[in-house]
């Protein structure tokens, strides 16, 4: 606020602001404060923009999650790994892979239940 009420135009992309929605949650914000001139070009305030990204920083949170868990699984591991590690970024209880080549068919890739490793 204050570089604004200076002079200057002032961006501040993807804040984090503690507890700062009605319900008590962390924010993430990209702001932008410009001065407000009045008709002699005094500044007399600044306008204000603030830009709701907390959506875009918890998938892009949700997806690193994913990518780091199934980085080193290679092979036969992958798809258990990749499973296990989408149920805890999307905090899900369950989740499947499956492989589809012939476009009818679906054949188990995967399966994780909860805490372990189900069927296919």
């Amino acid at each position: 606020m204050k570089r604004a009420l200076e002079g200057q135009v002032v961006h501040l992309e993807d804040v984090l602001v503690p507890r700062h929605s009605a319900d008590g949650h962390d924010v993430w914000e990209s702001c932008t404060f410009a001065p407000h001139r009045d008709a002699q070009g005094r500044i007399v305030g600044v306008i204000g923009l603030v830009h709701d990204v907390t959506k875009r920083h918890r998938s892009e949170e949700t997806f690193r999650t994913i990518v780091e868990g199934t980085a080193s699984a290679t092979g036969a591991d992958f798809f258990p790994v990749l499973v296990r590690s989408l149920a805890s970024a999307l905090r899900a209880h369950c989740a499947y892979a499956t492989a589809c080549g012939d476009g009818v068919h679906a054949k188990g890739l995967a399966f994780w239940d909860g805490d372990k490793f189900g069927s296919h």
